[in-house]
């Protein structure tokens, strides 16, 4: 029986609106049928290996996101290195990543150039120059910008 959580995980993969959403389901239903993603309190982890959870209270892994009020899946900045290869890639220049990183959005002056050209309202992998991750946005055809969703700048905000 699938848990009310990874449901709530399912949902939000389900709204970063990518063509490979099938895929990312795909492997996380593996990880929670193979017991290396798990939830632990309210933290979703994706565990090195089913050994790395040896006594339960020790264990080994990737903070995936948090489970927050009425079971809403909220993510880890970590988890764009999960599912990015998922993902089409955005290329940024060098001042729209810095600016990206501290929360901002991404104007499409900045974007160097598509992994692939994404849909309007797409979910991007936002890489710098050298196809580095620092974070998800989502592509706006009209506004002509990348709305960012979640970036590697948060570790530093929220004091995760």
């Amino acid at each position: 029986m699938t848990p009310s959580w990874f449901k709530s995980l399912k949902r939000w993969v389900e709204n970063l609106n990518s063509e490979y959403e099938d895929e990312i389901m795909k492997f996380m239903k593996w990880c929670l049928d193979s017991e290396i993603l798990i939830k632990k309190e309210n933290l979703i982890l994706l565990l090195t290996s089913r050994s790395s959870f040896l006594n339960r209270s020790v264990f080994s892994g990737i903070p995936l996101g948090e489970i927050g009020s009425r079971e809403r899946f909220i993510p880890h900045p970590e988890i764009s290195s999960v599912i990015g290869p998922f993902l089409k890639k955005a290329y940024s220049s060098e001042k729209g990543a810095v600016l990206f990183t501290y929360g901002r959005d991404l104007f499409i002056e900045s974007v160097l150039g598509y992994s692939e050209m994404p849909r309007d309202e797409e979910c991007l992998l936002i890489c710098d120059a050298y196809g580095r991750d620092f974070g998800i946005g989502r592509y706006k055809r009209g506004e002509r910008i990348i709305v960012n969703l979640l970036d590697r700048g948060l570790y530093l905000r929220k004091g995760y």
